[in-house]
C-alpha cells in the first residue's frame, strides 16, 4: 500500500466498510466464494460450530475478520 491508495476514496470507503462490517460487497465471487465458503466450513468445523448454509458461513467469515482487525489493531497502538 503507498499513499495514492490511501489518498483514492474508493479505497477509503472500502476500508471503512471493511472494518465497519467485515466484508467488502462484491469482494469474493464465482471459485472464489466457493473455495472461501470451504475454507470457512473446515474452520468452523475445527471451532465445533456445525455451520451448513452459506450464509452462516459467511457471516461466521466476517466475524473472524472483524476479531482479526480488532486484534491486529491493538498490537499497532
Amino acid at each position: 500500500m503507498d499513499e495514492s491508495n490511501v489518498l483514492d476514496s474508493s479505497f477509503l470507503e472500502r476500508m471503512n466498510t471493511l472494518l465497519a462490517n467485515g466484508e467488502v460487497p462484491g469482494l469474493f465471487e464465482g471459485d472464489e466464494m466457493t473455495t472461501l465458503m470451504t475454507q470457512c466450513k473446515e474452520g468452523a468445523q475445527r471451532e465445533g460450530l456445525m455451520l451448513d448454509s452459506q450464509e452462516e458461513l459467511y457471516k461466521w467469515f466476517t466475524q473472524q475478520v472483524m476479531i482479526n482487525s480488532l486484534l491486529q489493531g491493538s498490537f499497532h497502538k
